[in-house]
């Protein structure tokens, strides 16, 4: 990333964050301030309730919400991401498997085993194979 993206994101991720916690302070709606979320999350869920894309108009749904994650916490919040946008579908993998260099074969196959069940998951919802899903993608650029 050039110094100038990382600038406009760095202004834009606090100006989201800026108005979430404004919203916030001024709704009375989360009164605690205590509640360990990263700033990151506070932008992407800042978006979501004030329906505000970072790049201009409203927040666009989602057909569904695929997280991987480390911590359980992620998994949480995404589902709370979910109910606050109606309901998207939501996919989540446990990717808390150890850093890669002592990575053991049970390990990366606990991860694969999930993205399996993931691709039929993502199947279902989209209702259609995901080679046709990768297929259009590809033709598309």
């Amino acid at each position: 990333m050039n110094c100038l993206s990382h600038c406009i994101e760095r202004n834009l991720n606090d100006y989201l964050q800026f108005q979430f916690n404004l919203h916030k302070h001024l709704s009375g709606q989360c009164p605690n301030d205590r509640i360990p979320v990263l700033v990151y999350m506070h932008t992407y869920f800042g978006s979501v309730i004030l329906n505000k894309y970072v790049f201009g108009g409203a927040f666009p749904k989602p057909d569904f919400l695929w997280q991987t994650h480390v911590y359980c916490s992620h998994s949480k919040w995404f589902q709370n991401v979910s109910d606050l946008l109606g309901g998207v579908p939501l996919f989540s993998i446990d990717v808390s498997v150890g850093p890669y260099r002592d990575l053991k074969p049970h390990a990366l196959e606990y991860v694969v085993n999930q993205m399996h069940e993931g691709i039929e998951w993502l199947e279902k919802v989209m209702g259609r194979r995901y080679e046709e899903i990768f297929i259009f993608k590809k033709e598309r650029g």
